[in-house]
């Protein structure tokens, strides 16, 4: 069965503010690089699972039906709105793992669940 990770790289829409601009701000238009290096060793590795980036703009509702794990942006840890979604298959990327692509959060998040 694959699994899969959901790269999220804007904050939830919250009524009142104006479009999310942190993908500008926060992840340098880097989220491509980041999802194909761990893409890459998920292949190499031959794991049941696929990254994509989100698509619903941070919708947890459609998020959730989906998602196994969530990587999210530096700068996301109090602006993404998780719901009842399982905090402990959330990564907050800090700006140094997200700027030389550090995957190993990830892969022992993956190995931890692999193991269950």
């Amino acid at each position: 069965m694959q699994r899969k990770i959901i790269f999220v790289n804007n904050s939830s829409p919250m009524l009142g503010r104006a479009p999310p601009v942190t993908s500008a701000i926060f992840s340098w238009l880097r989220e491509k690089s980041y999802i194909q290096t761990l893409q890459e060793h998920l292949k190499r590795d031959a794991y049941c699972w696929e990254v994509e980036p989100d698509s619903s703009d941070a919708n947890i509702d459609q998020i959730k039906k989906y998602a196994n794990i969530i990587v999210c942006a530096p700068g996301l840890q109090w602006q993404f709105f998780i719901d009842d979604f399982d905090k402990n298959r959330i990564i907050y990327l800090s700006t140094m793992e997200y700027a030389t692509n550090n995957i190993k959060r990830v892969c022992k998040l993956i190995n931890s669940i692999e193991r269950r």
